[in-house]
């Protein structure tokens, strides 16, 4: 069989075929998923609906599917090519500076603390 030609995942056959499984669950027959439909077809994304309805018509269009599938896909190619996997649900954790900033005088006096011992490391 030939992979599917339309949908989300267009040239990514596993996720093509997996989001075109949704369309099983459009029990109405309207050629969009309503909420319900969409949490009994993939119930780890329901809480993603409202972001995927641009519309706001309270339904899932394919198009709407495709368009969020896509930019999704966009932004994990983009982290995987930077090195790093981010999602909008988990924002990147503050780093802390990789020194302390120097406690010294200007006049080239020892600091008022010493700074840690990392000599055996």
């Amino acid at each position: 069989a030939a992979p599917p030609t339309s949908g989300p995942g267009e040239g990514d056959q596993t996720t093509a075929t997996t989001t075109e499984q949704w369309w099983a669950f459009d029990a109405d027959g309207d050629e969009s998923l309503s909420k319900p439909e969409f949490e009994k077809a993939t119930p780890t994304l329901v809480s993603r609906f409202d972001e995927i309805d641009v519309d706001r018509d309270k339904k899932l269009s394919r198009d709407e599917i495709r368009t969020w599938h896509e930019s999704q896909k966009a932004r994990m190619d983009a982290d995987q090519g930077a090195g790093t996997r981010s999602t909008a649900a988990e924002p990147a954790a503050p780093t802390a500076p990789a020194t302390a900033p120097s406690t010294a005088p200007a006049t080239g006096e020892e600091p008022a603390t010493s700074p840690p011992d990392t000599a055996g490391q």
